[in-house]
Parts: structure tokens; sequence; C-alpha cells
């Protein structure tokens, strides 16, 4: 019984692992070349990463010069706690690919950035990725509507792009 038992576990594991790489590949997020959505078809490995490329063209100039394309890239995690998101504020500069780890630690929250499309709920402990091309100037507010008993008022910061 044992036996069926760990396998049926790595089974499981070996199972989840493909859905979490079949989910991730289905959407391959934005080119670090050109800030336009990237396909599966065109992709290139470096420093232990797979990079995704809105046509061969692009794959080529970042193989030119990765580091010139891998600086425009700002990974931030923006965490979602009861009251406030942390940070509150952004800084990226215009033509930065932004790459967010969207966090909802208390409960089920929301992170809306109107000017850039961006509307994107998780649930409680939930993690969710966005990507997008930094391509305005100005200061632009991210919100969550959500508003729960006892709270003032919804929960706000600002994107500063430079």
């Amino acid at each position: 019984m044992k036996k069926i038992m760990k396998c049926g576990l790595g089974l499981g594991l070996v199972f989840g692992f493909l859905i979490t790489i079949a989910a991730a590949a289905e959407n391959p997020g934005v080119c670090p070349v050109l800030g336009k959505k990237a396909s599966l078809s065109n992709s290139y490995p470096y420093g232990g990463e797979t990079y995704y490329f809105c046509s061969p063209e692009c794959v080529t100039n970042f193989q030119k010069e990765p580091e010139k394309y891998l600086s425009r890239i700002k990974e931030i995690t923006l965490l979602a706690q009861k009251y406030t998101f942390i940070p509150m504020e952004i800084k990226v500069k215009q033509g930065d690919l932004v790459k967010i780890t969207f966090i909802s630690r208390k409960a089920n929250r929301s992170l809306i950035i109107k000017e850039y499309n961006i509307n994107v709920a998780a649930k409680q402990n939930e993690e969710k990725k966005i990507e997008f091309l930094a391509d305005k100037k100005g200061t632009f507010i991210f919100y969550c509507p959500i508003v729960y008993s006892g709270e003032k008022s919804e929960m706000s910061g600002k994107l500063i792009v430079e």
C-alpha cells in the first residue's frame, strides 16, 4: 500500500509540475526587444532563463546584445496587505519591460492600472504575474477596488514612469 501511495504522490507531483509548465507556456509575456506580445515559437535560452520574443529578428538582436535588453527588465514584487500595497510607489523608466509579481496576503484583492489595461484578481496567498511595456510617461494610480468592512477606502499606490 505504501508503494502505491508513494507512486501516486510522485505522479501527482510530476503532473502538477507539468500543469505549471503548461500554464506558464500559454502566456509567454512581452518581448524584451520590442515590448510587443511574445510568441512561443520565438524563444532563446540565456543565463538559465528562457526568453520569448515577438519575431525571429528580435531573437537575433537579443543574441547580439543580451545585457542591453535585460537591463530594461524591471522585476517588482507587489504585496497586497490588509489596507495597503507594499511598495506603495513603483518607479520605472519609459521603455522598461515591467514584470510584477502580485501577491495577495490577507484576502482576495485586485490590481488595476487603467492606463495599461491591467485588471488582475488574486485570491488570498495567490501569486499573479503581470508584464507590460512602460511606454507612457507620467504618474498613474494603481488600486484595488475591493473594500471590506472596517476599511476606510480603496487601497492605492503610484506607478511613476519617468
